[in-house]
């Protein structure tokens, strides 16, 4: 299934993923959302790329 996806929707497939079992493996205890979440991946494809045009 991979094969048929694009780069971006691969990387976006795996960064929700991994978001998702981090939350279910390390539940928070009362289960409510946390003030600082985890950045969308919107935000952290900017910030990713606001690194490596920086190198």
């Amino acid at each position: 299934m991979t094969g048929c996806v694009s780069k971006d929707q691969f990387y976006r497939g795996m960064y929700e993923g991994l978001k998702t079992r981090e939350t279910n493996v390390h539940p928070q205890i009362d289960q409510r959302p946390v003030p600082q979440a985890v950045m969308p991946y919107e935000e952290y494809e900017a910030e990713r790329q606001k690194l490596q045009d920086n190198k």
